[in-house]
């Protein structure tokens, strides 16, 4: 859950029609409890006065669900675990397919921030010696051949990039404020 102003994870909890739903009832200190249906979808959720308290939120305020299924980062470590270092996860396509699947479960200002996090990382690892699979599942690795993993170029690059990214991202945060 976000407001403006926090974030807070949560566990849902659905209910088939046949819940009672009187003990939750019985703990309702503001609002009502929302009138649940199978057949018409609501906007309405119950909070807890802990959660509540912790997002400042009162009742009718409105805030952001992100719902972050198991099933994506389940996804990407997958295909992650089944490929070498600077393969397919540092591909053109493997950026694709790991936007895409974010974009199920996110707003497009996190996908933006992730895209352009990952992007960055393809780009760093070009200037590295052992290179990258750009075009993954072609097993060519394209580099620049620049610097090695822990040298002094890389960490200038590093520290470079990283300065560019936090920059983007600023203007990234005004743009879709």
């Amino acid at each position: 859950l976000k407001t403006d102003e926090d974030f807070l994870g949560v566990n849902l909890k659905g209910v088939g029609e046949d819940y009672d739903l009187s003990f939750i009832q019985s703990y309702i200190v503001d609002g009502e409890l929302p009138q649940f249906s199978d057949t018409v979808s609501g906007n309405n959720i119950v909070l807890s006065t802990s959660q509540a308290k912790k997002l400042g939120l009162k009742v009718g305020d409105k805030i952001f669900t992100y719902f972050i299924t198991i099933s994506i980062f389940i996804t990407m470590s997958y295909l992650g675990s089944k490929t070498s270092h600077r393969s397919f996860t540092h591909s053109i396509l493997g950026l694709i397919i790991y936007s895409t699947i974010l974009s199920y479960s996110f707003n497009n200002k996190i996908v933006t921030i992730y895209f352009i996090s990952h992007l960055s990382h393809i780009i760093l690892d070009l200037f590295n010696m052992k290179g990258i699979e750009l075009f993954s599942p072609f097993k060519y690795r394209f580099s620049l051949k620049l610097c090695e993993s822990n040298g002094t170029i890389n960490k200038i690059l590093f520290i470079l990039f990283s300065i560019l990214i936090i920059i983007v991202l600023i203007i990234l945060s005004t743009k879709y404020n």
